[in-house]
């Protein structure tokens, strides 16, 4: 089994600045090129950290932290997704200190059946056939989605997206991206419009994006401007005279991401990511800053002594299956069992 540990990083690649990227390319052929490094390393097992810093506009409370360590799994089809989260607070001094219990939450797509844990109230779970799941959950809820070409806000890995773009051009001069000429990607799809900094000297990686949704630009499935349902604890609408919050652009900025090779692939491994969104027509934004690492990677994964696909909540959880309404279950020797009532 061949895995990478620790966080040795490399910007510069084997070949000098320059040598591979001085040709300019059809925006189509380099995504090409991104999709077969992609592809090479689909099947993996990756252990990440990321930190994640929220904030509020209109709250006036101070940013929120979380820390969350993520285990996934996945042949390119199959998921097994373990996040362990942790919610922080940083001191006068700038240390970061755990504040309570961490909550694992764990998710499994096997093929068939998705399969959903959390340890929250005593632990409880969820089981589907809605392979749809998969995708909704690992882009909203995987931190290291980012370094797998999925943008946040995305449902899937961008080349997929830019492919079926109502437009796509490459400028004609290559743009630096940490000293290295990048190829520049400019695209407008019904998912936004994405700009790509793709670095010849790193697999045709993703060195840098920026991505704006508007309007009906898809989010995580559903128009960008949707309303959201829900107002403030004990505001009425019919008495208030606020409507619910509206969504008016999302911007997404991805940088300073790094790469180390593995099995003779450019894999990467660390990068920042910055998400703003804009409320209520310009008038209250969230804004949430993201660092991710990958700590191990294994691009020749066991998965059978891994043991991965398999659910395995602790005996006594209580299972919702959505196919099932109505009925209650536990679950009891790594299945669920009816509840005998």
């Amino acid at each position: 089994m061949k895995f990478f540990s620790g966080m040795t990083l490399v910007v510069v690649g084997a070949f000098g600045a320059g040598s591979v990227a001085a040709e300019r390319m059809e925006p189509l052929r380099i995504l090409q090129e991104y999709t077969k490094t992609r592809e090479a390393t689909r099947r993996h097992i990756i252990e990440s950290e990321e930190l994640r810093e929220n904030s509020d506009t209109a709250s006036g409370a101070a940013p929120r932290w979380e820390r969350n360590r993520f285990t996934l799994m996945t042949d390119g089809d199959r998921v097994d997704l373990t996040t362990d989260t942790e919610d922080m607070e940083r001191d006068q001094d700038g240390a970061m200190h755990v504040l309570g219990d961490p909550v694992r939450r764990s998710a499994i797509w096997d093929g068939t059946t998705w399969s959903a844990y959390t340890s929250v109230g005593g632990g409880s779970a969820s089981m589907s056939n809605h392979a749809r799941k998969k995708d909704h959950y690992v882009a909203g809820s995987y931190g290291g989605a980012c370094l797998d070409g999925i943008l946040p806000g995305d449902m899937r890995p961008v080349d997929t997206i830019l492919k079926d773009a109502d437009s796509i051009s490459a400028r004609e001069q290559l743009e630096p991206v940490n000293g290295i000429p990048c190829h520049v990607i400019v695209a407008t799809t019904t998912s936004g419009r994405y700009t790509l900094w793709i670095d010849p000297e790193h697999g045709y990686n993703i060195s840098r994006a920026e991505l704006t949704k508007k309007g009906n630009d898809r989010y995580l499935g559903e128009p960008t401007e949707r309303v959201f349902k829900s107002l403030p604890p004990g505001v009425s609408p019919g008495t208030s005279g606020r409507r619910p919050k509206t969504r008016e652009e999302i911007s997404v900025v991805l940088d300073d991401v790094r790469f180390k090779k593995i099995d003779g692939l450019w894999v990467p491994i660390e990068a920042h990511s910055l998400m703003t969104v804009k409320l209520d027509g310009g008038k209250r934004k969230t804004v949430s800053r993201r660092h991710v690492k990958r700590t191990r990677i294994d691009l020749d994964p066991d998965f059978a002594a891994a043991k991965a696909f398999v659910p395995d909540f602790p005996d006594g959880t209580a299972i919702y299956i959505e196919e099932s309404r109505g009925m209650r279950y536990r679950w009891k020797d790594g299945k669920p069992e009816p509840v005998v009532r």
